[in-house]
């Protein structure tokens, strides 16, 4: 499955890589194989497999298509073997080629076994007022400097409106997602590409800090910022600035989350899902 010869313009170093994070489709209405694949990361392939294979039964392609999806973040090349190369996210002027990620429909390795049921629990959690005056985070800060720093000067700052830690799966202060509602404000910070979490944060009822990043996914690539969420730079004071502008006008932007909750339920359904992944794939192959 994997012996298949590559023809593209990726950099020599990086070929291998990029290789392991390929794989290649052939789709006929419903039905779903795999010509060529990488391996992957952990368990996207799997999970991508499954995905590919769901969206192309609720939604079968009338005719053969054949497409390649890259499933690290962001795609380096347009094409591989002169075939269409979608990838799980990238920058906002090539959505067209960005499709649902691996994690649109669970997310095993974090306990997420259905997308939608989870998203529920943490809208129905979301419900009542915050109890704590204060923006949540909690995730490795090794996979990007942002995190790194944000966390460092949360810390050395001792301010209370801060609860930012590292931590990790399986650590003691792993917090799920579900969970973070009784904080007032929570934060989003790009790791090594796009935001595997932020389509799911979305759901709650609380007002939500994103970092500015390159990298989204197909969920969250077209929300916008000042009106579904609250952007951000990588700047502590105007972080800090945001974080007691929201405390001190809280119920404001409780109410203003409403309407992200709406729109996010709406394109979060599966069969939405879906279709964004089939009407991409269709649409930008030969």
């Amino acid at each position: 499955m994997n012996k298949m010869q590559i023809t593209t313009n990726i950099n020599e170093k990086y070929l291998d890589h990029f290789k392991s994070q390929l794989m290649f489709f052939e789709v006929k209405n419903s039905d779903v194989k795999i010509i060529y694949d990488g391996g992957g990361f952990q368990d996207r392939h799997e999970l991508m497999f499954d995905l590919v294979k769901r969206s192309f039964f609720d939604c079968p392609a009338s005719k053969k298509i054949r497409f390649w999806v890259f499933t690290g973040d962001n795609r380096p090349t347009d094409q591989v073997n002169g075939e269409p190369l979608f990838s799980i996210s990238g920058p906002r002027i090539k959505s067209d080629f960005v499709i649902p990620d691996p994690h649109s429909f669970k997310w095993p390795q974090i306990g997420v076994n259905d997308y939608q049921s989870y998203c529920q629990e943490i809208k129905n959690n979301s419900l009542n007022y915050p109890i704590k005056k204060s923006a949540i985070w909690r995730g490795g800060i090794s996979q990007n400097p942002i995190r790194e720093f944000i966390v460092n000067n949360c810390n050395k700052s001792k301010n209370d409106i801060f609860d930012l830690e590292e931590s990790n799966v399986g650590e003691k202060n792993f917090l799920h997602m579900n969970a973070l509602s009784i904080w007032a404000c929570l934060i989003d910070m790009p790791g090594r590409g796009f935001s595997g979490r932020l389509k799911y944060l979305l759901h709650a009822h609380r007002p939500i800090i994103v970092f500015e990043r390159e990298d989204w996914d197909a969920l969250t690539i077209n929300l916008e910022p000042g009106i579904h969420y609250i952007s951000c730079s990588a700047d502590f004071q105007i972080f800090t600035y945001k974080v007691n502008q929201i405390i001190n006008s809280l119920d404001y932007f409780l109410n203003k989350s409403h309407s992200t909750v709406n729109l996010i339920s709406q394109i979060s359904q599966r069969n939405h899902i879906s279709s964004i992944l089939v009407k991409k794939v269709i649409s930008n192959s030969q």
